[in-house]
């Protein structure tokens, strides 16, 4: 499978898989076993640097326990100051 192509920029598609990721309480290795791909493709995609495919971006949602729709759909903000995100 190619690359997720999508609307969204590679910082948005990278802070929506950290917010899922922290906000279901996994650590970066436990949601790569759960995606059956490597810790450091983890950090690649949370540090925007590889987008990950259809099929790892449906992994990454199973494993946060969201639907593509609602982990495309939630409006994530960067706030560079203090490199936090607010998800509403």
């Amino acid at each position: 499978m190619g690359q997720a192509e999508s609307v969204l920029r590679p910082a948005e598609i990278a802070a929506r898989i950290r917010y899922f990721r922290e906000r279901k309480g996994l650590k970066a290795a436990h949601l790569a076993k759960s995606c059956g791909v490597s810790p450091a493709s983890v950090s690649e995609w949370e540090a925007g640097h590889v987008e990950p495919t259809h099929e790892n971006l449906a992994r990454v949602a199973r494993a946060c326990g969201v639907d593509l729709a609602e982990f495309w759909g939630a409006a994530v903000v960067i706030l560079p100051e203090k490199g936090k995100r607010k998800v509403g």
